[in-house]
């Protein structure tokens, strides 16, 4: 078990946010899941309309690739992941409201945004720290 000493070393919060960055992200997801079908009856749609009501979250997350990139890289990645999670917040509740095929595609483009950013914040650990996080020996941890 690790145990950390008092510290106010950035790289240790940073890690730190990270990791629950992904516990956030994979929340979200868990969440979503038992959504899927009262969503489906809450706005009638064939197979083909929700399999492209899907595609909106692959879409959120290859258009916002670049942004999120630099927006991990200018700001801290613990107000990016704050950010992000009012914004799954807001997703989320605005999937369950959905009354239309535009507020569903808009939600589930925001919820594709989500992913993106926390796989990103461990990229941008990597470039300003040297190391991605994951097993990464810090002088201050105990191993």
């Amino acid at each position: 078990m690790f145990t950390i000493k008092p510290s106010s070393d950035p790289l240790i919060f940073n890690i730190l946010a990270a990791r629950i960055g992904y516990f956030i992200a994979g929340f979200g997801l868990s969440i979503w899941a038992p959504l899927v079908p009262y969503v489906r009856l809450n706005i009638p749609m064939t197979d083909a309309t929700f399999g492209f009501m899907l595609l909106c979250i692959g879409m959120g997350s290859i258009s916002c690739m670049p942004l999120s990139a630099a927006l991990t890289t200018r700001f801290n990645i613990r107000h990016c992941l704050f950010v992000i999670t009012l914004i799954l917040l807001g997703a989320l509740v605005s999937m369950t409201l959905a009354s239309s095929l535009w507020v569903l595609g808009l939600a589930l483009f925001l919820f594709g945004v989500i992913t993106l950013v926390t796989g990103c914040s461990v990229v941008c650990l990597w470039r300003q720290h040297g190391c991605a996080g994951c097993h990464f020996k810090h002088p201050r941890l105990k191993h």
